[in-house]
This record gives C-alpha cells, structure tokens and sequence, in this order.
C-alpha cells in the first residue's frame, strides 16, 4: 500500500473527478460528433449516469451496473439503451441493474411504450445525409465486419 494513495473512494468524490473529465473531455468529443466509449470502475459509470440521466443523490444506491455489459446512451432521450443480442430473456430483463434501475431506462420524454433495447436489425435514420455521414456510416460498417471476422459471425446488417 502506498501512504498517498486512499484505499477506497467514495461516489462523491468519484463524480468530483469524473464530472469536470465528462464536460472538459467526453462532451468536447460528443460536440465534435466524434463516437467516444467509456469503460470504468461501476462507481465511476454509475456517477456519469446520475450526471446524464439527472438521477437524483439519494437513488444512486439503488442503481447496479453489472460486468461487461455495453451500455449506449441516449442523449435525446436522456437514457441508457441496451444492445439486444436476439437472447431471451431480452438484456434488460436478463441483467441486474438494482431496485433502482429503472432510473436508467426510462426516458426523459416519459414515453411509457420506449423500448430500450436496441437490436442489430434496427435501422436508423439521419435527417441529413452529407460526405461527413457517409464516412461515418463506411467506418461503422468496416468496424461491424471486422468485429464479425473476428467472432466468426455474421450480422444482421
């Protein structure tokens, strides 16, 4: 053990360092329409989702992040989706998010028939498409190939 370094930190301090790394670093990307993954500590996630999903301080307890699960944000929505891998049960339903989970589902528009799963069949649409899109949607597809290549899988693409 090193005397400088605590052995444990707590969620207050946890979001004093990640919040000000979120605005100053992660939203900077976002803002440039850059993709950004975030892998953490669960107290670190579960800090940037009270951030991002506005979950009040005294709920926070009651939110778990299980282990290796991809998680998306949606900043319309202001809620966590899940990939759906074509599993039953669905991934929602499969993993423990906590009594409090539901805090991370649901969206900010209150629209009780959201869904949040999403599936790799599902298509999604862009109002404008210009050559900035058409890049983006080439490196997401090369990256979708690669990653079946590797798994030996083919998707629903």
């Amino acid at each position: 053990e090193h005397p400088a370094l605590p052995r444990a930190e707590s969620l207050k301090d946890c979001m004093e360092r990640v919040t000000p790394y979120y605005i100053d670093t992660i939203q900077k990307a976002l803002d440039e329409r850059k993709n950004v993954l975030v892998a953490s500590s669960e107290n670190a996630i579960r800090g940037l989702l009270m951030h991002l999903c506005e979950i009040p301080e005294d709920r926070v307890p009651e939110i778990e992040i299980p282990t290796g699960i991809p998680m998306l944000f949606d900043f319309e929505r202001r809620c966590v989706r899940l990939l759906d891998d074509g599993q039953s049960p669905a991934p929602r339903e499969r993993y423990n998010f906590g009594t409090g989970g539901d805090l991370l589902f649901t969206p900010s528009d209150s629209d009780a028939t959201f869904d949040p799963h999403v599936r790799l069949d599902d298509e999604f649409i862009v109002d404008e498409v210009d050559a900035e899109c058409d890049k983006e949607i080439a490196a997401d597809l090369e990256a979708v190939q690669r990653v079946e290549q590797f798994y030996g899988v083919r998707g629903h693409l």
